[in-house]
């Protein structure tokens, strides 16, 4: 997990389904919301995987 939010925080992940990045002082795009969504795929697997979807 700590290594997996910093990295995709700096990539559109989701494309325009993400949301708008948000842009630093220096100008730099940061997509914060990925943080948050990145796990959603994960979670859906494993519910899927042990029979609870």
């Amino acid at each position: 997990m700590q290594f997996v939010v910093p990295m995709i925080i700096l990539v559109a992940a989701f494309g325009s389904l993400g949301g708008d990045p948000q842009v630093s002082a220096s100008g730099q795009l940061f997509y914060l919301q990925n943080a948050g969504f990145i796990w959603v795929p994960l979670f859906c697997y494993f519910q899927h995987w042990h029979g609870l979807a």
